[in-house]
């Protein structure tokens, strides 16, 4: 029986990270049905412990319960959704974690999310350069990069010596899906032999098949009312943007969804505790979204409501404007409509709020909803292709 084996990432409390790799393991289990297919149970940090401080450092006893009961969920999805129930390896070391890996799987699929990140390695906390999610030429297995991305990371930042050892440990992959532009560019400039094995693919979350769960009762439970519009955000502050937009969607009369717990805002509800795949299902009572995230713009798409896109700080895109989120509302034709950064916001506000008055007009639901269908078909064919590989 071939044995495969995920390598990505699966933990803390952040229901795209987990839909992502949900999305990966069912897409494999359903296409190589008589191997044994599982996700990698490596970290890089101790995901715990800075949960834990963070309930502690919860003031309310309300807002303590919350914070538990969502560490809970997260845990619980982790390890019946996940089918996660072995002891991690939880470290930095790139020859401990290529020992743990090595010779126990005949394919290794890295990704997807930002595992080749290098830039923002030091502030995330993670393994630095090389870590594992670059594999090694000494893995046995066969090995396989399936969407993944180097977020802000460009072939400019990255010294000479790096640039060689990269090019040597992206040499070793059989086959390289990359999910955006930035990746799509970084890669390239690398000059591969054989480069016919490196394909753009979509996210594995547009796979994934919305399921009825008990959010539509949640909501109600809020106080929202389902007959009004309900404007989704999920943004941090932004220097008081977020206090002005929020005023606005309240003043043109939208009840105001908050995915973040807002201060000294009154009138706005805060999203109760979900786990993932209710997430997943809450964009469809949406009127419209608003988001800095990417998979939050992903499952806007999925649910075909109208979604405004934000990076909102100045690590999210490189130099050149370039950002994730731009690179996904580009195959959708609606970047030019939905994006922002926050420099043009800071410089004119007035274009976000007139982009909230036209943005049921300015979304496509029919051409969104065949592009949908293509960017599953890919993922499916992306899998399709991995049958060669091993």
């Amino acid at each position: 029986m071939m044995k495969i084996g995920i390598l990505t990432y699966f933990w803390g409390i952040n229901p795209g990270t987990a839909l992502q790799a949900y999305s990966t393991l069912s897409l494999l289990k359903r296409r190589f049905k008589d191997s044994k297919v599982e996700i990698i149970n490596y970290q890089p940090k101790k995901a715990e412990v800075p949960l834990f401080w963070n309930y502690l450092n919860v003031t309310s006893t309300t807002n303590k319960f919350r914070t538990y009961k969502m560490i809970n969920t997260y845990n619980l999805f982790r390890r019946n959704e996940l089918q996660i129930n072995t002891a991690p390896l939880i470290t930095k070391d790139y020859l401990k974690a290529i020992k743990f890996i090595n010779d126990k799987y005949d394919l290794i699929c890295v990704g997807s999310d930002t595992v080749w990140e290098i830039s923002t390695l030091m502030s995330k906390n993670l393994a630095p350069f090389p870590n594992i999610y670059w594999l090694s030429p000494e893995i046995t297995a066969k090995k396989v990069a399936f969407s993944v991305s180097s977020g802000t990371t460009t072939f400019d930042q990255i010294a000479n010596d790096d640039i060689t050892k990269i090019k040597s440990l992206v040499n070793s992959f059989n086959l390289i899906g990359v999910r955006d532009d930035i990746t799509e560019k970084f890669v390239k400039r690398l000059n591969l032999g054989n480069a016919d094995r490196i394909l753009r693919t979509p996210d594995p979350t547009f796979s994934y098949e919305i399921m009825k769960t008990g959010i539509k009762d949640k909501l109600l439970e809020a106080g929202l009312d389902l007959n009004r519009p309900i404007v989704g955000v999920n943004l941090p502050l932004m220097g008081g943007v977020r206090a002005n937009l929020l005023n606005h969607l309240k003043e043109s009369g939208y009840q105001v969804l908050s995915f973040n717990a807002i201060k000294n805002i009154r009138d706005v509800f805060l999203l109760p505790k979900v786990g993932p795949h209710e997430w997943a299902e809450l964009y469809k009572y949406l009127a419209l979204s608003i988001t800095d995230r990417f998979h939050g713009t992903v499952f806007s798409l999925k649910n075909l409501t109208p979604v405004i896109a934000i990076d909102c700080n100045t690590d999210r895109f490189t130099s050149s404007g370039d950002s994730k989120t731009l690179s996904l509302l580009k195959e959708f034709n609606i970047d030019d409509k939905f994006h922002f950064n926050i420099r043009n916001i800071k410089r004119d506000q007035d274009r976000i709020f007139k982009c909230i008055e036209n943005a049921a007009s300015n979304f496509d639901k029919d051409f969104v909803k065949a592009k949908l269908e293509e960017m599953n078909a890919r993922c499916v064919n992306f899998i399709d292709l991995m049958e060669d590989v091993h």
